[in-house]
């Protein structure tokens, strides 16, 4: 089995070689689309008209000439600002300013020429429209100025993408409090179905399926997001999110910047404020609540310029950012002194006592409990965790949130040759916080979030009809999680008679639950490392009125992980046992007791797809947009063997303590691969876009198509916990 799962991916490498070796392994970074017609004053298509584009930021300059019916195309520019010339004999010559290419771009123009000398330039000035007319997918751009100006909260560019129409950010569907990053939901597709891309790259943490921590707004040149209709060259059901670096231009820029928030500029909380003062705080001489403590920092800069004018640029940033505890306070219910030594005569709700069934009545007096009843090692657990209260019955809990990330992006961009030109991007982000819970202050996860990514990207043009790129990625997320609270005390330590079921190097953590009531908790011992290799090689063929796409796409996707949050146990208290919360808790009396020896993965992933395209136009304002993917589902597999498989009446051979139907690697029929091979994913992908007026200012677009869910690979990790009912 092991030899069946590898071959496809070394196949998979000499295939990229072959149609890499001719690009000599050069590249570049996002890329747009430029097309056109050149037509005389009556529209008649002009052949043979001399077209030349030309970056204002770097100089690179490309010229083609229109085919027989005045067709011309610039495949995979680079993103940024052009201008455009096209020049005929007996024709005055037309210039074309200030056209702003922008991620996954595909703009269709109509130039047309004046009779005259061509010696006289006509020069025509104004961005070039945003709206596409020659491709059914429904996209939203957000260029520089609009990333780097918008407001941001916390400087997310994610925050930017929910400007997008049908999408939002969302907890619903992800591993809520977990992730570096939180969900986008797209015309209510789920939060995993999205595909971020950086620099042409996939750039997606694979355990959580969603976006990792995303470049700074300074460092980012633009991104795209394409909510609908895509075409075959790109993979998911949800939307696909293009991000662009910046990169390094002919003349030297840079910036620095610096953002604040302090406590002393915040407003308190309106519910904070409305809450009346303790008589600890009267005495203390407060007149109002006081305002929660908070500090947040996020500085840094930004430089780009030539290595060598027209040939080689840079460009680097770095942003950190620091923050001290949270801009806003939590109230958790908490136990008075009488109520830990069992005196409840407070409360109204009858205490029933559950082994005689009558409510408590200690010395005439309803609902306190006997001293001689309480659970003294849970007394124990509340002097030491559970402050007392102080505002009323409650504990208003200031938040351990601190922060601490630095982020930095380094990039170099070569142009061998007007038909060759190279460009590789590393980033890295280094992300420590305190997740927080609603807990007393001191209990807290602390969180490492280390990410990096590398890509390179090449570009090759063989002629003005034939563009090939070959790019290739690493990408690796880990993250470890290590749980903290007053004094790194288990409830072992207190006498508790559960030992932890597996050893760990780390504080294992406390997991006291009494919801809605308060929560002593910190969490689980957690390490998830998805590491991502990614390789793809695509060729665009222009024919007469045909533009013509085909390429590959190979995935190899790694995945440990180490999961001990329930080793220590877990207990949960709800009321059911005595009728009243707090009750239950005294007695020590939990609802239920969760414990497991922790899991374990180390999951392979290969994906091999193959994919073509067809953008057909068919007249000048009707472009038609056929395309066709193959995607064959491999099935992950553990190296640990730690995947269960699902056979209804079928015992295991391996396990046979294990519940009928639950087979393992190894048991008759079960190999590496748990889950059957799936070879007839055939995505069709068929559109249309029709330019209404002629005037590329309204575009009605239409599109259909088959898309396959990648799930994420936490779903693999839970076969073992996770059993069917």
């Amino acid at each position: 089995m092991r030899q069946l799962q590898y071959s496809p991916f070394k196949a998979a490498w000499l295939l990229l070689l072959a149609l890499a070796l001719p690009i000599s392994l050069h590249a570049q970074a996002n890329s747009a689309r430029l097309g056109g017609t050149v037509v005389d004053a009556s529209g008649a298509a002009l052949p043979n008209a001399s077209i030349t584009i030309r970056s204002l930021r770097t100089g690179l300059t490309s010229e083609v000439v229109t085919n027989s019916e005045g067709r011309f195309s610039f495949s995979e520019l680079p993103i940024g600002e052009y201008e455009l010339s096209a020049a005929l004999e007996g024709f005055q010559k037309l210039v074309r300013n200030d056209i702003i290419l922008l991620t996954g771009q595909v703009l269709d123009l109509t130039l047309a020429l004046q009779v005259g000398n061509i010696e006289t330039v006509i020069v025509v000035t104004g961005e070039v429209p945003l709206v596409q007319t020659a491709s059914s997918t429904v996209q939203t751009s957000m260029t520089e100025r609009q990333v780097q100006e918008l407001p941001l909260n916390g400087r997310n560019p994610l925050q930017l993408v929910a400007l997008t129409a049908g999408a939002t950010i969302t907890d619903a569907g992800t591993v809520g409090g977990q992730q570096d990053n939180r969900g986008l939901s797209v015309n209510g597709l789920r939060t995993t179905q999205n595909n971020f891309r950086l620099d042409g790259s996939n750039y997606n943490n694979r355990f959580f399926g969603s976006a990792p921590v995303l470049p700074n707004p300074d460092t980012l040149q633009e991104f795209t997001v394409q909510s609908a209709n895509y075409s075959a060259r790109t993979a998911g059901a949800g939307a696909v999110v293009e991000l662009s670096t910046r990169s390094g231009t002919n003349q030297f820029h840079g910036s620095a910047f610096e953002f604040l928030r302090n406590t002393m500029l915040n407003a308190n909380n309106f519910f904070t404020n409305a809450r009346p003062l303790s008589a600890a705080q009267v005495q203390s001489g407060l007149t109002k609540q006081p305002r929660p403590p908070f500090k947040l920092n996020q500085y840094g800069g930004t430089i780009g310029g030539p290595i060598k004018r027209d040939k080689a640029f840079f460009f680097f940033s770095y942003q950190g950012t620091k923050q001290r505890s949270a801009p806003s306070s939590v109230t958790i219910q908490s136990l008075t002194t009488a109520q830990r030594g069992g005196d409840f005569s407070n409360i109204t709700t009858p205490i029933i006592d559950p082994l005689t069934g009558q409510q408590f009545v200690t010395n005439g007096v309803r609902n306190v409990i006997p001293s001689n009843r309480l659970d003294p090692i849970v007394r124990q657990v509340l002097d030491a965790y559970l402050p007392l209260p102080n505002a009323g019955n409650n504990l208003l809990v200031f938040q351990n949130r601190d922060v601490d990330d630095d982020q930095y992006t380094a990039k170099v961009d070569y142009v061998f040759s007007e038909k060759n030109y190279l460009s590789g991007r590393y980033y890295d982000d280094d992300n420590n916080f305190q997740r927080a819970f609603t807990a007393p202050s001191g209990f807290f996860a602390a969180n490492v979030f280390r990410n990096r990514s590398l890509s390179v990207r090449d570009t090759h043009i063989f002629s003005p009809t034939l563009t090939a790129t070959f790019s290739g990625a690493y990408s690796k997320f880990r993250r470890v999680q290590e749980p903290q609270a007053p004094g790194l005390r288990t409830l072992e330590s207190f006498g508790v008679n559960v030992p932890q079921s597996i050893e760990t190097s780390f504080f294992p953590g406390v997991r006291f639950l009494a919801n809605p009531a308060f929560q002593l908790f910190s969490g689980g011992g957690l390490e998830q490392t998805p590491t991502t290799y990614d390789l793809h090689a695509a060729a665009i063929y222009t024919r007469g009125s045909h533009t013509l796409q085909f390429g590959n796409d190979f995935q190899f996707d790694k995945l440990y992980t180490l999961d001990a949050s329930f080793t220590p146990g877990t207990w949960n208290f709800n009321g059911q046992r005595t009728g009243v919360l707090l009750a239950d808790i005294v007695l020590g009396l939990p609802n239920q007791f969760q414990q497991d020896s922790g899991r374990t993965n180390d999951l392979r992933e290969s994906k091999y797809h193959f994919w073509v395209q067809d953008d057909w136009k068919i007249r000048s304002r009707l472009t038609l947009n056929l395309g066709l993917r193959w995607e064959p589902k491999l099935p992950p597999i553990d190296k640990l063997n730690n995947l269960v498989a699902f056979v209804a009446g079928q015992q295991s051979r391996v396990a046979p303590d294990a519940p009928t139907g639950l087979l393992y690697p190894g048991d008759p029929g079960i190999g590496e691969e748990v889950f059957p091979r799936d070879y007839n994913n055939l995505a069709p992908r068929i559109g249309f876009a029709y330019d209404v007026f002629g005037t590329s200012s309204t575009v009605v677009r239409a599109g259909y198509g088959v898309f396959y869910i990648d799930p994420a690979l936490t779903i693999y990790t839970r076969t073992v916990s996770t059993q069917p009912s």
